[in-house]
């Protein structure tokens, strides 16, 4: 490897193509540049990318660009709403319509871990499911939309018929977890007009990972032993040992007990000062099963002590949109009830400015008052009683709730984002309009379907998050000593030193994701992806004991297969 960055920090200057370095995590790339740093060696002119950046930056080449998430829930949930009021469903499809229109995430993973193995939906035997996703592909069809992997693998066809648009890749840091991208990083390589792919041995006895070696020596080659190569060379960029993963040393284990979150945290910051002291430390990973309080803690305590280090996971930030006075327009809007318009004025910024007569202990008794003469708790039947009766208070009610545009019930996207708009004008939100508009899809406008209103508004909810990760001073240090990951940024990294904090009992692996399917399905579920998986692999051109994927195909990463890794990392 020391050989490729040198070659490239002399030419990459010269080359009117990017050369890029493609890593599994931002952590493993910062790792790198560390380690290219100490040897002396320059990274100007390399571009360092995740799989994901990788993927916008084919896409982008040909003016594409991947729809969110959000969009692809709120399709999927339309879908599922018309199969629910469809006559012909079944009542098997509709009790899996209402499981969709629940929790569209779990079904969209789904498909697009289908769609990345090069499968399609309708060869798994889930036939009460097959009506949804038959909509939800008219429904993409209709928007000129398209699943991720569906625009990685025609991003990749064109990328080897085509002209190159990378000068060098390297690639680095993946291994039989990382399944899901093997179609954007063989995109990648096929773009690039010299491609590098650096594999590790296999620290377990796993199929994903013979199959991924063995995937990538059809596509690019028999892989060279870089460890024997090098092994003769006293400087070498990785050792013999690094490169084979076979260094094992007597380690020295401490456990220390925390009572609480505090005392942990204080517990892992003095942890870190005692190791910082020893000759021997070079670099020390502070590990995590999962972002929460104990990490927030744990940067907070070497912040304290102005010890140097990079917060990894970070702590969120709330935006615009992190507001109560927004959480409480959402619940305004779902239910027009008199809790909720309370809830709502109350938690309006300006509220003097919007209703400067207003006077609230008055204005909610008579609220209340007016509840109790028709107990029905709906705003519109309470502002037509107040606007048909005598007296300035109850006058007061109507215009106010008159003045508070809602939703429809049920309208097309286009006539939800114009009520919206009509919405936001009322209470002044231009800047939150703007970010509305900033990350709406136009695609997605031209939706002719109509929803209901419970589904435009968790859409909006979820488009409408400004939250950013952020991190102390202290902890923006990528090339420091400390490091604070989670287990997939640590693993495959060099470490003196290791701390793994708040390891209690049932942290690792973490649970499986909540299937779509119910629990008499799943044994089927299973089977099918593995009858899938086996149909993808084959024989490759070294003969017996080869295993690759087909062309077009990969390993889908089932649950068991998804624990098997987890634990492997760990």
């Amino acid at each position: 490897m020391e050989d490729w960055f040198r070659e490239a920090a002399a030419e990459s200057w010269t080359q009117p193509l990017p050369s890029l370095v493609v890593v599994s995590t931002r952590a493993h790339g910062n790792a790198l540049k560390a380690r290219l740093l100490e040897q002396g060696i320059s990274h100007a002119g390399l571009r360092f990318l995740t799989p994901g950046l990788l993927r916008d930056l084919l896409l982008r080449s040909r003016d594409e660009t991947a729809p969110t998430r959000e969009d692809l829930r709120l399709l999927l949930a339309v879908a599922a709403e018309e199969t629910l009021a469809s006559d012909v469903a079944t009542a098997e499809e509709q009790q899996a319509a209402k499981a969709v229109l629940r929790a569209p995430d779990h079904l969209l993973r789904t498909l697009e871990r289908i769609e990345t193995a090069g499968w399609n939906f309708y060869q798994l035997r889930l036939p009460s499911f097959q009506p949804i996703v038959r909509r939800f592909s008219e429904q993409l069809h209709a928007a000129g939309l398209s699943l991720h992997a569906q625009l990685v693998r025609a991003a990749g066809v064109r990328a080897q018929d085509g002209a190159p648009l990378f000068s060098r890749v390297l690639v680095t840091g993946f291994d039989g977890a990382h399944w899901p991208h093997w179609s954007v990083l063989h995109a990648g390589v096929a773009a690039a007009q010299n491609a590098t792919v650096l594999l590790q041995y296999p620290e377990a006895d796993l199929d994903v990972d013979s199959s991924w070696i063995g995937s990538w020596e059809e596509v690019i080659g028999e892989a060279t032993d870089v460890g024997a190569r090098r092994s003769s060379s006293s400087d070498s960029f990785f050792s013999e040992e690094e490169m084979r993963g076979l260094g094992r040393s007597k380690r020295e284990c401490t456990f220390l007990v925390g009572a609480d979150t505090p005392e942990q945290a204080e517990a892992v910051a003095m942890q870190c000062v005692r190791f910082l002291a020893q000759p021997a430390c070079t670099r020390i990973g502070v590990v995590f099963a999962a972002a929460g309080s104990l990490t927030r803690r744990v940067a907070s305590a070497l912040a304290r002590l102005e010890i140097p280090h990079n917060d990894g996971i970070g702590h969120s930030v709330p935006g615009i949109f992190e507001s109560a006075e927004w959480q409480a327009w959402l619940q305004l809007q779902s239910g027009p009830r008199i809790n909720s318009l309370l809830r709502f004025i109350n938690a309006l910024r300006e509220r003097d400015k919007l209703f400067p007569k207003l006077h609230m202990p008055r204005f909610e008794r008579a609220l209340r008052s007016a509840y109790a003469e028709v107990l029905i708790d709906d705003l519109d039947i309470i502002r037509q009683l107040c606007a048909s009766g005598d007296g300035s208070t109850r006058d007061s009610i109507a215009d106010v709730i008159g003045s508070i545009p809602f939703l429809p019930r049920r309208a097309s996207m286009a006539e939800f984002l114009q009520a919206t708009k009509h919405a936001f004008d009322a209470l002044g939100w231009k800047t939150q309009w703007l970010e509305i508009t900033r990350r709406l899809d136009e695609r997605v406008t031209t939706l002719a379907a109509e929803l209901s209103r419970a589904l435009y508004l968790r859409w909006l909810g979820e488009v409408a998050t400004t939250s950013a990760r952020a991190r102390d001073a202290a902890g923006e240090h990528p090339y420091a000593r400390v490091q604070l990951l989670s287990v997939p940024e640590a693993h495959g990294q060099e470490w003196s030193h290791l701390i793994f904090a708040g390891w209690n009992e049932g942290s690792w692996p973490p649970p499986a994701a909540g299937e779509f399917v119910r629990e008499d399905d799943i044994a089927s579920f299973n089977t099918s992806i593995r009858q899938l998986n086996r149909r993808a692999a084959r024989e490759g051109r070294q003969g017996e004991g080869h295993s690759v994927v087909r062309e077009g195909h990969s390993l889908y990463l089932g649950p068991a297969e998804q624990r098997q890794i987890a634990l492997r990392q760990f």
